[in-house]
């Protein structure tokens, strides 16, 4: 016995929520990818709109959140720089105008220090000149790699 499922109306907005809804359950999204995600699943154009609009007057669609969230993650979690977050989040389709206030945000409110502290034994591991291109492939800026380094030749006070 199989289990029947119902046939999805691609003219219907509440199937298209129904969608879009699933999709953000597992990771918050750009409006950008959202949209494309809706497109490939074959919904018309002025649906999309109206789900995309329904979701930002929710507060469920929120760019500025995505990026912002995005680049703590990355950060501190994948210890990327901002040049790569930069990168991921332009091909994710954020404005570029949000993407580096989230960058700058969130490089404002991580402790450096702390985000140190877990890739120390890499870091400790490496001469002056392998740090830097160890630094710079993850994505980080000059100034930022100056501060790296100062912070672990002081031992990280």
């Amino acid at each position: 016995m199989s289990v029947r499922r119902k046939r999805r109306d691609l003219n219907d907005i509440n199937s298209a929520l129904k969608d879009a809804r699933r999709y953000l359950r597992y990771r918050i999204r750009s409006k950008n990818e959202l949209g494309s995600y809706l497109k490939k699943r074959g919904y018309p154009e002025e649906i999309i709109e109206s789900v995309l609009k329904k979701l930002e007057d929710e507060g469920i669609l929120d760019d500025e959140k995505f990026a912002y969230l995005y680049t703590l993650d990355s950060i501190r979690l994948k210890f990327k720089g901002p040049r790569i977050v930069k990168k991921e989040l332009k091909e994710l389709g954020v404005d570029e105008k949000i993407v580096q206030e989230a960058i700058m945000r969130a490089l404002n409110e991580l402790d450096l220090v702390e985000i140190l502290s877990f890739y120390s034994r890499k870091l400790e591991n490496l001469d002056k000149r392998g740090l830097r291109n160890y630094l710079y492939s993850r994505g980080f800026e000059q100034e930022q790699v100056e501060k790296i380094e100062e912070l672990l030749r002081s031992g990280g006070e």
